[in-house]
C-alpha cells in the first residue's frame, strides 16, 4: 500500500470560552463587524456593558500576519459520533452542563486514527490557506465517514494583528493597531481568563503603530459558557460541520473541574489535550479509488478579541487577543487508488 499523505490546508484556529464569550449550542460566537478592508469597526465596543448585551464586547475576526504554532497528536476518521465520558464522578458533578454524558472510558471504536503520535507533531502555519502535509502508514478503509478527530496539546500560540477604524486603547499605548505582545493567558472559565499570572488580569494585547507582534501563549484548562457555567465541552456551529471541543487528560477522558486551592483559580484542573470531534455537514465517502485526503477549513475568522473589563475600565481597552473559531472537512481526491 502507498503512504497516505494528509494535506491540512487549514490554520488550526481554536475556539475558547473565557468567562467573556457568548456562546449557544446552534449558532457561531459573535462575529465583529468590520469596514472596508476588514478593519474592525471600533465603534461596536462603545456601548454594552457586559455580555449578553445587544453589543458585545468579544468577536472574532480574520485580523493579519497570523501564525499559529500547535503540537497535534491524533486524527481520525469516524463512521459514527464516538462517547466522550468523564474521567471520575466528580468530574460529571462539576461540569455545570447537567447530564452530559457517562463515567468512564472514552470510546472511539467506530474510528481510524490516520494520524497517532504520542509525542506529537509540531504545526506551525502562517496563513489560513497553508497547506502542511503529514505522512503517515495508514490507509483510510473504504467506508462512509460521518465525523473527525482531532487530538492536540492543551497549549498553543498565535501571533497576530488587528486594525480598527478608530483608537483603541491597551495597557501600555494607545492606537488603532493591536497585537499580540508575548502574553501568557490560562483559560479558566469563570475563574479566569489568568493573563499574565493575574487572574482577570488585562494586558494580553499591546496597542501601537510599528511595534512588532510576539506570539501569545494560550493553555485551555476549561470553559465558562453563558447561561450555562464551567465545563469541559464547548459547542460551535460552521458552515463545514459543528464541533465539540473537549478538555480532557492524555487518555481522552474529560477531565474534573477543580476551582478549590490556593487562590480558588482552577489551575488544579488536570487538562492535558484538548479534543475536537466535529460532525460532518455532508458526511466522507472514501470509494476504492481514493488518491489522498485534503483537510478544508472555514476561514472566515482567526483572531478572537476580548474588550471585557467587568466594568473596571472603559470599553475601549482591549484585554487580549487570542484564536478564533474554525470549521473542519475533509475530501477525497480519486485517482487511481490505493487498494
Amino acid at each position: 500500500m502507498k503512504k497516505l499523505y494528509l494535506y491540512i490546508s487549514f490554520i488550526l484556529s481554536l475556539f475558547f470560552f473565557n468567562e467573556a464569550k457568548a456562546q449557544t449550542l446552534t449558532g457561531d460566537v459573535v462575529v465583529c463587524s468590520t469596514t472596508t478592508g476588514n478593519i474592525v469597526n471600533h465603534s461596536q465596543f462603545l456601548a454594552g456593558a457586559d455580555r449578553n448585551s445587544t453589543i458585545y464586547r468579544q468577536c472574532d475576526t480574520t485580523g493579519s500576519s497570523v501564525r499559529t504554532t500547535l503540537t497535534l497528536h491524533k486524527i481520525g476518521l469516524c463512521t459514527s459520533a464516538p462517547t466522550v465520558k468523564f474521567v471520575n464522578a466528580n468530574a460529571k458533578t462539576n461540569d455545570q452542563r447537567s447530564n452530559d454524558g457517562d463515567i468512564g472510558d472514552s470510546i472511539f471504536t467506530s474510528c481510524q486514527f490516520v494520524v497517532d503520535s504520542t509525542e506529537g507533531y509540531l504545526i506551525a502555519l502562517s496563513s489560513a490557506g497553508e497547506v502542511f502535509p503529514v505522512g503517515t502508514d495508514e490507509v483510510v478503509n473504504p467506508g462512509t465517514y460521518t465525523h473527525g478527530v482531532f487530538v492536540i496539546d492543551e497549549s498553543v500560540t498565535v501571533t497576530a494583528e488587528v486594525n480598527f477604524s478608530g483608537t483603541i486603547t491597551s495597557a501600555g499605548g494607545s492606537s488603532t493597531r493591536c497585537i499580540t505582545n508575548g502574553s501568557t493567558i490560562i483559560d479558566t472559565g469563570a475563574q479566569g481568563p489568568i493573563v499574565n499570572n493575574v487572574q482577570r488580569g488585562g494586558g494580553g494585547a499591546l496597542c501601537h503603530s510599528s511595534t512588532a507582534a510576539t506570539a501569545n501563549t494560550m493553555r485551555i484548562l476549561y470553559s465558562n459558557v453563558d447561561e450555562i457555567g464551567n465545563t469541559t465541552r464547548g459547542i460551535e456551529s460552521t458552515s463545514l460541520g459543528s464541533i465539540n471541543f473537549y478538555n480532557v487528560n492524555d487518555n481522552l477522558q474529560r477531565v474534573e473541574i477543580i476551582t478549590g486551592g490556593a487562590g480558588g483559580d482552577g489551575t488544579g484542573t488536570a487538562t492535558t489535550k484538548l479534543l475536537l470531534v466535529v460532525t460532518f455537514t455532508n458526511p466522507l465517502v472514501v470509494t476504492q479509488n481514493y488518491e489522498y485526503l485534503d483537510v478544508l477549513q472555514n476561514l472566515s475568522r482567526t483572531v478572537s478579541l476580548d474588550f471585557e473589563q467587568g466594568g473596571a475600565l472603559a470599553s475601549t481597552t482591549i484585554r487580549l487577543i487570542q484564536q478564533g473559531p474554525f470549521g473542519i472537512a475533509f475530501r477525497t481526491v480519486e485517482g487511481t487508488g490505493k487498494f
